[in-house]
């Protein structure tokens, strides 16, 4: 093994980055001086483009004209930008010495104020100053100078000039820049801004009376050290209309040049523009190139490269297939595909083929955990089991249309109008899932029809209500209203679903849980046990006859011995006909059920379901026995046998001395995991072998998901094997109470629905006598409640509820029963 630095294309590919490092500041030059360029490049450019057939060289032919470019254009970059700063102070000299004279409009009153300013603090120290004072005690303004011995002369002793200069300062600097200029003259300057000038304009010329040229130096030192530009000087030798005259012969000067060079700068960014993206497709092909090939081993005495990974079984031809082209006519052998002993971790990765329809539920399961290899997908049933147990949730006939149709439209959107490639993460993930919200909405409506259920409101549809109400004339009705059953015989039953005469009864909201309850049952104890059976096919693949007959079959038993019995009484009651039942009362299925447990071989007339009482008990009897026996069936068993089969493996080793190199080239043990291929390709050395017989005796092999290679502990099987067996049988009954969320969520979804109607919609339009403007104004503003609250809570909370819901049962209540999760997604170059 080798460090990233040690390998042989690393070189390659610090030097390609440093080239991409010259494409980005070309790009920054591009969109600083607002030149177009298309330079992003996406997946499909880089299998588009087509490499060149002789590539050996491409890296230093397409450096050295990227490292031209570069160099061309930052030079002419820099000369553009420092004509255009010398053109800029040209253009500020003019406008300074144009507006000198407004300036010099206030040097008499600067003169005298800085005048009477000097001859104020001369008269404050006439007598009492001394050459010995500590210079810092001493005015700027009474100091202007040395004698011939080094000698302080103050302002009495020396004619002090009056001076000034101007140029041209940034906004930005203004109040800084005068707020220096008193602190360096201490107050003995005079400094005036052109408040005339355009607002648009970012410098304002400015003008700075003072006295004394050690005052002027101290000024000019400010001035350079805030990179502020002084235009022009009182004691320059030349007149202003020489200098303005000048400084407008080299603007112009200036403005040809750096016309010419921005036109040529511009040209040449354009050349640059057109093939900036063909660099870029060619450098990320050759970096993806050289990264790849740095995964290789070298061989250097045979001169062959030599990487080992995984890749889908149908994707064999086609990787032979892009070998062969890309080896073609160029001077290297053909390349071998062929199996081979993984180095390493034996787990192999997961990898499904997945379309626009499976995409999305796909990724739903993933997000929980990958399936091991050649385990059972949880995507094929929640294809169907998600958007159904969402519907069982949100069943309504109208709600469920607007989710329908906002699949519908997102279909369409992605079909017409691109949505797919929206930039827009939200609307992305919205159109990638439209094959789920359609589904859902389609399974909603389904459940609302079957619920009989549209915004609260039963629809009298198919075959019309088969009750009907009439009067009972005979002596013991004593003619009273009653409710009878249309039909030939009295036996007519509503097409599809529930019937509408429910609607409006005294009793509706006390049938309608009871149906819902016992259907979320049902679903729940179906759910669970096809999962039992997706467990079986797993151990069916993994070739694991312990765990088939120590631990799917107990679980079986014991889940059809009391939830199955259940479900079964619930179907059963159902399709009693109580008008000839001889039962001696109406059964209540949780006190059977209790009974059952507590009062083993106990029928009392409360808990007779079946005609004959005897066939109840002995049957109850039966299931309960079966019930003790499966749980210690699968907590005793399973660890015994495996202890048995590790020490039968571990005394033939000892007997034969060597690894059985008999294996199949993929051994499922491990609960899925594949052992080390077998080495019959003979391209594993000695020591290495050696090291995997070493590593083997350590090890123990396979067996109902335990071992996974790590040393055989059976303190460690048993331990897990009875926190399994009792997370089974206590998780039995938590799933199965988990499940009742269908019907507690189906009851809140129609509740809500019912109290919004009831409170907007419906109480307006029950309201009597003739329509007044009261009633209008009521009207639309109960329509309009009940639009918001029918988005906001019912079309979006709702929506959300549910969904989040269904997503538990599927994680939590149905994979738990057969789904390890813990496998490796196969990612490419990973």
């Amino acid at each position: 093994d080798f460090q990233p630095f040690q390998r042989k294309y690393t070189s390659d590919i610090i030097k390609i980055q440093e080239i991409e490092r010259q494409v980005k500041i070309m790009e920054e030059l591009l969109d600083t001086y607002e030149i177009f360029r298309d330079t992003e490049v996406v997946g499909q450019d880089l299998q588009d483009e087509k490499r060149p057939g002789d590539a050996s060289q491409i890296i230093d032919a397409i450096g050295k004209d990227i490292g031209d470019a570069y160099k061309k254009l930052k030079e002419q970059a820099n000369v553009e930008q420092e004509l255009k700063k010398q053109l800029s102070q040209q253009e500020d000299s003019i406008r300074v010495l144009q507006q000198i004279d407004q300036f010099l409009q206030a040097e008499n009153e600067a003169q005298a104020m800085l005048r009477q300013q000097r001859d104020q603090q001369m008269a404050v120290q006439s007598g009492a100053r001394s050459d010995n004072r500590s210079p810092s005690s001493v005015p700027l303004l009474e100091v202007t100078g040395r004698d011939e011995q080094g000698a302080n002369m103050y302002a009495d002793q020396r004619d002090v000039g009056f001076k000034y200069f101007a140029g041209v300062v940034t906004i930005g600097q203004r109040v800084s820049f005068e707020r220096q200029i008193f602190l360096t003259s201490r107050g003995n300057s005079f400094i005036q801004f052109d408040e005339t000038g355009d607002n648009d304009d970012d410098k304002i010329p400015f003008v700075v009376f003072f006295l004394g040229d050690q005052l002027k130096r101290s000024l000019k030192r400010l001035c350079q050290f805030m990179n502020i530009q002084i235009c022009y000087e009182s004691d320059d030798q030349r007149s202003r209309e020489e200098l303005l005259q000048e400084a407008n012969s080299k603007r112009n000067d200036f403005y040809r040049i750096h016309n010419a060079t921005s036109n040529q700068l511009e040209r040449d960014m354009k050349d640059v523009s057109q093939q900036m993206k063909r660099w870029k497709i060619a450098l990320l092909q050759e970096k993806a190139i050289r990264i790849t090939l740095n995964k290789f081993s070298i061989n250097q005495g045979n001169n062959f490269l030599r990487a080992e990974g995984w890749c889908p079984t149908a994707s064999q031809d086609l990787i032979r297939e892009i070998l062969d082209d890309v080896t073609k006519n160029k001077g290297v052998g053909a390349p071998v595909v062929q199996p081979a002993n993984p180095r390493g971790s034996p787990i192999v990765p997961t990898h499904f083929e997945t379309n626009e329809f499976t995409a999305s539920f796909q990724a739903i399961v993933n997000t929980y955990g990958v399936p091991r290899y050649k385990e059972f997908n949880p995507a094929v049933p929640t294809i169907m089991t998600f958007p159904f147990l969402f519907a069982v949730m949100y069943g309504d006939i109208f709600h469920g249309s607007f989710v329908c149709m906002a699949g519908i439209f997102l279909c369409i959107c992605a079909s017409c109008f691109g949505a797919k490639e929206s930039r827009n993460e939200n609307v992305k993930s919205f159109v990638e899932a439209r094959y789920v919200i359609l589904l859902m909405g389609a399974f909603a409506i389904y459940c609302g029809l079957i619920y009989n259920d549209c915004m609260s409101i039963m629809i009298n549809g198919f075959n019309k209500s088969q009750w009907g109400y009439g009067i009972d004339t005979s002596e013991q009705g004593g003619n009273s209203v009653v409710l009878f059953q249309r039909g030939t015989g009295g036996t007519g039953v509503y097409a599809f679903g529930i019937d509408p005469v429910w609607h409006g009864l005294d009793n509706q909201l006390f049938y309608a849980n009871s149906l819902k309850m016992k259907l979320s049952v049902i679903i729940g104890v179906t759910q669970m046990t096809y999962g039992l059976f997706l467990k079986l096919s797993n151990h069916i693949q993994e070739g694991d006859m312990i765990s088939i007959f120590f631990e799917f079959v107990p679980q079986f038993l014991f889940m059809m011995s009391f939830f199955g019995y259940m479900c079964f009484l619930i179907i059963y009651k159902w399709c009693i006909d109580w008008r000839t039942s001889t039962l001696p009362a109406t059964p209540s299925l949780i006190t059977v059920l209790i009974k059952m447990i507590l009062g083993i071989g106990t029928i009392t007339p409360e808990t007779q379901v079946f005609e004959n009482a005897n066939f109840q008990k002995t049957l109850q009897e039966i299931l309960v026995l079966i019930m003790g026996i499966s749980i210690p069936w699968m907590l005793v068993f399973k660890p015994l046998l495996l202890r048995s089969k590790h020490n039968r493996e571990m005394a033939a080793r000892q007997i034969h001395g060597v690894v059985d190199e008999e294996q199949p080239a993929i051994q499922q043990g491990g609960g899925g995991y594949g052992q080390l291929l077998d080495e019959e390709h003979g391209d594993v050395d000695d020591d290495e072998r050696e090291e995997k017989y070493q590593s083997s005796e350590k090890k123990a092999g396979g067996g109902g998901g335990h071992g996974h290679g790590e040393e055989f502990e059976f303190s460690e099987i048993v331990i897990h094997q009875l926190i399994h067996t009792i997370e089974y049988v206590l998780g039995t009954i938590s799933n199965t109470a988990s499940y009742l969320r269908l019907w507690a969520l189906s009851l809140a979804h129609s509740q809500l629905s019912e109290v919004f109607y009831n409170q907007t919609i419906g109480g307006a339009m029950g309201m009597a006598g003739k329509a007044t403007a009261g009633q209008i104004i009521q009207n639309v503003a109960s329509q309009f409640i009940f639009l918001m609250a029918t988005i906001g809570v019912l079309l979006v909370m709702d929506v959300l509820e549910c969904f989040l819901h269904a997503l538990r049962l599927h994680w939590v209540e149905f994979q738990n029963k057969f789904f390890y999760a813990d496998g490796i997604p196969f990612k490419p170059f990973s």
